[in-house]
């Protein structure tokens, strides 16, 4: 069983109704695109708002593994394993 920890940020998190989720599947390989395909499949309007929609910006969200950066032209490549932790978020920038 591989099961991960999804933390989503501000306003992503208001589309799923929780800021955190536990995703379980029942082997490997399990991939960040993977994680993301089931987001859209059980919250409908997260595929909207990790697109930027109402944001006036196209994908503004970052993703990272255990802290890792990861572009999402990685995601399908990107391998998790059991206990791993995704975390999606817009990067503040402020001074």
């Amino acid at each position: 069983m591989i099961r991960i920890s999804v933390k989503l940020g501000e306003p992503l998190w208001r589309e799923v109704g929780a800021r955190t989720l536990q995703m379980e599947w029942p082997g490997a390989p399990v991939t960040l695109v993977d994680v993301l395909r089931r987001l859209r499949k059980d919250h409908p309007g997260f595929g909207a708002a990790f697109a930027g929609k109402g944001l006036n910006a196209d994908h503004p969200y970052r993703l990272f593994v255990n802290a890792r950066l990861v572009h999402l032209d990685k995601a399908m490549s990107t391998q998790l394993e059991d206990g791993d932790k995704v975390y999606v978020f817009i990067p503040v920038v402020g001074g």
